[in-house]
C-alpha cells in the first residue's frame, strides 16, 4: 500500500535559498527527502544521491570533485509562422552575431544568474542557428553547482 499521503518528508537546506530575480516575490530553496517513518534519507532523493557519491568518492578512494557545466540552448524568434519556430539567426561556431544581434536578452540572463550567485565563465554561440552555450564557473562544491544547473535552466527559460 503506497500512497501519496506519509510517504516522504522535505528537508530544506536554507543555504540553497535564492530569490528568484525574474519573479521577485518568489524564492526557491533546495533539499532533501526522508522517510517519514524512520527519518532515513530516501533512495529515490537525487540530491541525497549525489551527496552519498560525494561522500563516498572521498572516504573510500580520497577523490574530490571539481565540477563545471555547460548549458546550450536555442533562441528563437518570438513571432514565427513555422511550427517548429525559426532561430534567431543563422550564424555559425563562435561568430558575434547572435550575442550581439541577442545583446538584451544576454545582459539580462548574466544579470539574473549574478542576481542568483551563479558565476558565468563565458557565452558563446554554438554550431547551430541560434544556438548559445553558457559555461557556469568550475566548483568544489558538487551539490552546489547541481543547484546552480537548475537554477540557471530554469531562469534561461
Amino acid at each position: 500500500g503506497l500512497s501519496a499521503a506519509g510517504v516522504l518528508l522535505l528537508k530544506p537546506d536554507l543555504s540553497s535559498l535564492r530569490v528568484l530575480p525574474y519573479a521577485k516575490a518568489s524564492g526557491v530553496v533546495f533539499g532533501t527527502a526522508h522517510s517519514q517513518l524512520d527519518g532515513c534519507l530516501s533512495p529515490l532523493c537525487m540530491r541525497g544521491l549525489l551527496e552519498r557519491v560525494i561522500t563516498s568518492a572521498r572516504d573510500q578512494f580520497g577523490l574530490q570533485f571539481n565540477c563545471g557545466f555547460e548549458i546550450e540552448f536555442t533562441l528563437f524568434k518570438a513571432r514565427s509562422n513555422s511550427a517548429m519556430g525559426e532561430p534567431v539567426d543563422i550564424s555559425r561556431f563562435a561568430e558575434p552575431a547572435t550575442l550581439n544581434e541577442q545583446q538584451g536578452f544576454m545582459s539580462d540572463l548574466v544579470q539574473q544568474l549574478s542576481d542568483q550567485d551563479i558565476v558565468v565563465e563565458m557565452i558563446h554561440s554554438e554550431s547551430g542557428p541560434g544556438q548559445v552555450e553558457v559555461v557556469l564557473k568550475y566548483q568544489r562544491d558538487v551539490v552546489g553547482i547541481a543547484d546552480n544547473v537548475v537554477l540557471a535552466r530554469e531562469t534561461i527559460r
